[in-house]
């Protein structure tokens, strides 16, 4: 049945894209300000593709634009290296997405008028896939944002401020031993690796109430953590070393604790008692293993979710491989998720102040690399009892 809320909703989101793309010139929808990121008007191109790919081709059996556009939008048939340079110009870009994305939804209110059977279409399965796609999308152009915004560091002086340091709280919150029901329910849409639900049981574990926060991040660095090869994993610490990692990512550091914090908008003073952000895994363990303490499972964040109040601000490491649930099945393709259980990905649970509500839900599972530190990322203290 057609559903007008989501539907709006889809459109919403498409406004949203292209207004992201619209105070870009040329050069800036082209770089890749971070090589683990794509240009953002790649984001803007490949969301275009994925509408019409679920859509045309594969609810209407159209795969006349599909196939034209494929090579280019496709993550799976263009290398991330050579994104920015297969884009059409800016206005082509804009223009002719704004009008595919346009017919899209003319073409989706087709498909619900002609009753179309189509498994994808069940129960408005598709508006909700488009609508968590576009909404992942957003957040990464927000994160491709903060690395363009990085590299300003002129700008960045106006707005540098100085903080006091804090000792870290130990984790405060007692989490009983119990069981609890795991994953994504029925009634809400979810992506194939929320499911199925089953059992956990635990032990007991605390946890702290609020995640990490810059204050106490200070105090970390100013105790030399990043210095001190004891706190840090084999792997951790050779990256840390390669890369000439001294503090979290889009923190401009200057004399007397003075700090200034890149985001997506520009950049802003650094406030104490908010939760520090742009942190690798590497990171998050040392700081842990420093305070004594260790990082959240998965598994136990949402079930601290479920029976304690988290303030969610930041999406925050777990210590677990992003793996496959028992029983796990793909849906509506393999390469959503499969892919990526390859031991190198690491789930993030939550979510941070940038990102859309469509995936603020606390089955879904974010899932990055360890070094990865251009999300807005930070941790959460745990300990055993």
């Amino acid at each position: 049945m057609f559903n007008a809320e989501k539907y709006n909703r889809w459109k919403e989101l498409q406004e949203k894209l292209l207004g992201l793309a619209s105070h870009l010139d040329e050069e800036e929808l082209r770089i890749s300000y971070n090589k683990e990121l794509s240009p953002i008007g790649w984001h803007i191109f490949h969301s275009t593709y994925i509408e019409s790919l679920w859509i045309r081709e594969k609810i209407l059996n159209d795969d006349s634009l599909t196939k034209k556009i494929k090579p280019t939008a496709c993550s799976f048939s263009s290398l991330k290296s050579n994104r920015g340079k297969l884009l059409p110009n800016k206005k082509d870009l804009v223009l002719n997405c704004k009008k595919i994305m346009e017919e899209n939804l003319v073409l989706l209110k087709k498909i619900y008028s002609k009753k179309i059977l189509n498994t994808l279409i069940k129960n408005n399965y598709l508006e909700d896939f488009i609508i968590n796609h576009h909404s992942q999308h957003i957040e990464i152009i927000l994160m491709i944002l903060k690395s363009k915004n990085i590299l300003q560091d002129k700008i960045a002086e106006e707005y540098k401020s100085e903080i006091e340091q804090k000792k870290p709280n130990a984790p405060n919150l007692i989490i009983k031993k119990s069981s609890i029901e795991i994953g994504a329910s029925n009634n809400i849409f979810s992506y194939d690796n929320e499911k199925p639900k089953f059992i956990y049981n635990t032990n007991g574990f605390k946890v702290a109430s609020n995640p990490i926060l810059n204050s106490e991040w200070l105090y970390f660095m100013n105790e030399h953590g990043y210095q001190k090869k004891e706190f840090w994993s084999k792997e951790g610490w050779n990256w840390k070393e390669l890369k000439n990692i001294t503090h979290p990512a889009g923190w401009i550091i200057y004399k007397n604790n003075q700090i200034s914090i890149a985001h997506p908008y520009g950049f802003k003073s650094p406030v104490p008692n908010e939760a520090v952000s742009g942190i690798s895994k590497y990171e998050a363990e040392a700081f842990s293993t420093w305070s004594k303490a260790r990082l959240l499972r998965e598994f136990e964040w949402e079930m601290s979710y479920n029976l304690i109040s988290l303030k969610e601000v930041v999406w925050e490491w777990s210590s677990d491989f992003f793996l496959p649930y028992d029983n796990f099945r793909p849906f509506p393709y393999k390469e959503y998720s499969i892919p990526w259980f390859d031991k190198k990905h690491y789930v993030l649970k939550g979510c941070s102040e940038f990102t859309e509500k469509d995936i603020s839900r606390k089955s879904f599972r974010n899932f990055y690399t360890p070094w990865s530190r251009h999300i807005f990322s930070g941790s959460r203290l745990a300990c055993d009892i």
